[in-house]
């Protein structure tokens, strides 16, 4: 689950080709809270490399994400209740045809 939830963050943030300010709301923690409290920026200068000095996990995928929060100002938000939004559940099920296409 931690691998889709960035998988779908990272391409919601492909969808924005010109420099601009996004609002990214989840309802989890999980990809949250390396970006306000910063150990993004950490990993990245540590090779991603986390404090207790294994490899950060699905570091594939926050490289990538990390690589997209660069190019734009994000501001994180977290709502326990996102899957009552609309737009959560268009990208929801847009992420579920993409990935069922792939297989």
């Amino acid at each position: 689950e931690n691998r889709v939830q960035l998988i779908m963050l990272i391409d919601a943030l492909r969808m924005f080709k010109k420099k601009c300010e996004i609002t990214i709301i989840c309802n989890e923690k999980y990809p949250l809270y390396p970006f306000i409290n910063s150990w993004i920026d950490t990993w990245a200068n540590n090779k991603w490399v986390s404090s207790s000095g294994n490899e950060v996990r699905n570091r594939d995928l926050w490289e990538k994400l990390y690589e997209l929060s660069q190019k734009h100002k994000l501001k994180w938000n977290y709502d326990i209740n996102i899957n009552k939004h609309a737009e959560y559940r268009m990208l929801e099920e847009n992420f579920i045809k993409k990935t069922s296409t792939e297989d």
